[in-house]
């Protein structure tokens, strides 16, 4: 069966998706649902990036079983969801997320690649934008600076994100979830520290990343025409490309910069929950963050870079 137009029908499409992230914050996206004629059920949700509290990388969990609740009840098991970003120089993953169940019975998130059939359903039926009746706050200038800045990792919330029997250890010829918005090849499991390989978050040197990273902070902060976010992720990509050549710290130091980790508070994460724990296991002193100020703020001695939030 292919995905032609009489066997798969997008249901629903609601701009205006909410669900609780992370320390109960109130997040949103626009979430699709389509339904093939033989009953199968794929989610499309689309999230302005940034904008729109957790995200749905570290908020898939909240997303999905709340979607799952309130279109398509009838389900005995969560469908997966494909999960698209804007506002965000990046591409989007291809990977589906699914809901897999503990012995306690709570849901966490794996990622799978699509089949042929259900990526062509994706295409073909759903929207990839945010929507025409999404209702974002109205934009009345930038009032706040964008700071990238040091932080030591002891200071991040703490995550138990990889202590739970359903990680398993991923091996090469599994299909692997891509962390990072460029296409990548399959990482060889390595040990640098002596951390078991259970995901792509423990192969590579989270303080070779932050030192690429905080590096071309540094140097792209002394050009004149870097303005804004996009001004800043376009360059630190640039400068990355040129002085690093191996692919998975340009990949995890581009991260820090244009999907950078973002706290609530003292106690949960909005954005980094992963990428903190591989911290910790491989006892990384200090990271990057992102964090919006006041315009006016007084500088601080570990801030690297700051752009008006735009």
């Amino acid at each position: 069966m292919t995905s032609g137009e009489t066997d798969w029908t997008r249901t629903v499409d609601d701009p205006n998706f909410t669900f609780l992230g992370f320390g109960e914050i109130a997040s949103s996206c626009r979430m699709q649902v389509l339904r093939s004629r033989r009953g199968d059920v794929l989610l499309v949700a689309v999230q302005h990036w940034g904008k729109e509290g957790t995200s749905l990388v570290n908020g898939a969990e909240a997303a999905l079983e709340t979607a799952w609740k309130a279109y398509v009840p009838d389900l005995a098991t969560p469908p997966p969801m494909h999960a698209r970003f804007t506002g965000t120089t990046n591409s989007s993953d291809d990977d589906l997320t699914i809901l897999v169940r503990d012995e306690g019975g709570r849901f966490w998130a794996q990622w799978r690649q699509p089949s042929p059939e259900e990526w062509s359903a994706i295409q073909d039926h759903a929207d990839f934008d945010r929507g025409a009746e999404w209702n974002e706050s109205p934009d009345h200038g930038p009032t706040d600076w964008i700071v990238w800045r040091d932080l030591p990792v002891a200071s991040l919330p703490k995550s138990n994100i990889w202590k739970h029997d359903w990680v398993e250890v991923t091996k090469p010829t599994q299909p692997r979830r891509r962390l990072f918005s460029r296409p990548q090849p399959a990482l060889a499991p390595r040990h640098p520290i002596g951390v078991e390989d259970c995901c792509r978050f423990h192969a590579g040197s989270w303080k070779a990343a932050y030192d690429a990273a905080r590096r071309a902070l540094l140097s792209i902060g002394r050009q004149p025409l870097v303005n804004t976010r996009f001004d800043v992720e376009r360059e630190v990509w640039g400068w990355l490309d040129r002085h690093i050549s191996d692919h998975w710290i340009r990949s995890a130091a581009a991260s820090l910069i244009d999907r950078p980790i973002k706290v609530a508070g003292q106690f949960d994460f909005v954005n980094g929950a992963h990428r903190s724990q591989a911290m910790r296991d491989q006892l990384v002193a200090a990271t990057i963050v992102v964090q919006s100020v006041p315009i006016g703020s007084g500088h601080d001695t570990t801030w690297l870079l700051v752009v008006p939030h735009v």
